[in-house]
């Protein structure tokens, strides 16, 4: 992700597709003809929030946002219960 804006700390600043700034522990990516932007889920009873969309997440896929690479990596694919909330 060269050429994207930075934080004060020097850290990249990720927009997603509802132009919230994606931040690892909130922000998750839906299919939003099924959850649109804003539907709070309950993973593991962490509260996410969909603020983004991607191509390849279709149907019932959610895809968690982490700040780095390697962290998405090593939470790899995983097969869990999620709870909508409802929307915010």
């Amino acid at each position: 992700a060269d050429g994207r804006p930075k934080d004060e700390n020097g850290n990249p600043i990720v927009y997603t597709a509802n132009s919230s700034i994606a931040r690892q522990g909130v922000t998750v990516a839906a299919d939003t003809n099924i959850l649109p932007f804003g539907t709070s889920l309950l993973i593991d009873g962490h509260e996410y929030i969909v603020q983004d969309r991607g191509g390849a997440i279709k149907g019932n896929r959610i895809d968690v946002y982490f700040a780095s690479h390697e962290e998405a990596r090593q939470f790899g694919v995983q097969y869990k219960e999620v709870l909508v909330k409802g929307a915010l």
